[in-house]
């Protein structure tokens, strides 16, 4: 947490969308991020929140021996496939998704454990996290905020970091739900992808700072800022063509209503930030960075044209965003 020369306390956020293999994009962003600020991500930001892949690479990079995030680059380039991985029998089986979940959970959770550890526990994430989840089987409130300070703070809230992962990326047809458990076995959740409701988690990561701040008094006087940095995974603006879509049933949103309800939570996500805190004295800036691409894409396309397209794509963005980035890093390394 920076403090300026007039005592103003500035808290930065990072906030990580989901978005199935396209976590490419927000890894080579903050690869490029790091490359700038000389420093890692855990260093740069006092509250990390994700979604879905973001929460993977939230855990990936805060654990307690935390990747870079170059190496993130490099898990995603190269292993992504690991979470995809299914069989002929299973691609049968599961009438390609249309019966059961397109993908086991085996090929997910050994590489889960694999890069962020079977032992790392949230509790000891190096900076504050928050991963998004939605239960299935509570009451209410189903939304699930899976906090580092919550793990410190609660009986029952602290959880392995790659089962935290784990619970926020099982988007619904794609992966099954999980089950976990707390680390004290006195919790047991059963969850789905947290895209379902915050597929950015800005708003998500902003209010979760807001909540920590002890002094709640300097947010209303200024003393204490907030300045968010959001991170999505990529959009591709060709439109649903009315004349085909006002006649579809269940059989012809299916394939589309994730892309559907996730794009469109995470453009009012950043709406609502802009829109309803740009006039608060606590509210700094919001630096939202997504990547505009130039064709349709799917979540699990794990060929090697669409890795390259991937990266191609947000080496242009960054490129062509050059002087804002810039101007980003210097903000955070004050």
């Amino acid at each position: 947490m920076a403090q300026t020369s007039t005592g103003t306390r500035t808290v930065k956020i990072l906030a990580i969308d989901g978005g199935g293999v396209r976590g490419l994009i927000p890894a080579l962003i903050l690869a490029e991020v790091e490359k700038r600020c000389a420093k890692p991500v855990w260093q740069l930001f006092d509250v990390v929140a994700g979604t879905s892949n973001g929460a993977v690479m939230t855990m990936l990079l805060t654990r307690p021996e935390p990747h870079s995030a170059a190496e993130v680059v490099s898990i995603y380039s190269d292993h992504c496939g690991e979470f995809f991985r299914r069989s002929f029998l299973r691609r049968v089986a599961s009438l390609d998704g249309w019966l059961r979940p397109k993908y086991p959970a085996a090929a997910i959770e050994s590489t889960l454990k694999r890069y962020i550890g079977e032992s790392a526990e949230l509790k000891n994430a190096l900076v504050e996290v928050v991963a998004c989840a939605y239960s299935l089987r509570a009451r209410w409130p189903r939304v699930e905020l899976l906090s580092r300070h919550a793990a410190r703070s609660r009986p029952g809230c602290n959880f392995k970091m790659w089962e935290v992962a784990r619970a926020s990326c099982a988007a619904p047809g794609y992966f099954p739900g999980p089950t976990i458990t707390s680390t004290d076995g006195r919790r047991t959740i059963h969850t789905i992808d947290g895209g379902v409701y915050a597929n950015d988690p800005a708003v998500v990561g902003l209010t979760h700072a807001i909540s920590l701040e002890p002094d709640k008094d300097a947010l209303i006087d200024g003393r204490v800022e907030h300045l968010l940095v959001s991170v999505g995974t990529g959009f591709h603006d060709e439109p649903i063509v009315p004349q085909h879509s006002r006649n579809w049933g269940l059989l012809g949103w299916a394939p589309r209503l994730i892309d559907v309800m996730f794009e469109g939570q995470a453009d009012l996500a950043s709406r609502e930030v802009e829109q309803l805190l740009a006039g608060s004295r606590s509210f700094r800036r919001q630096w939202r960075l997504q990547v505009g691409l130039s064709r349709a894409y799917a979540l699990d396309d794990i060929s090697a044209a669409n890795i390259a397209f991937l990266e191609e794509s947000t080496a242009k963005f960054i490129a062509d965003r050059n002087l804002e980035i810039d101007a980003m890093c210097k903000e955070l390394v004050v």
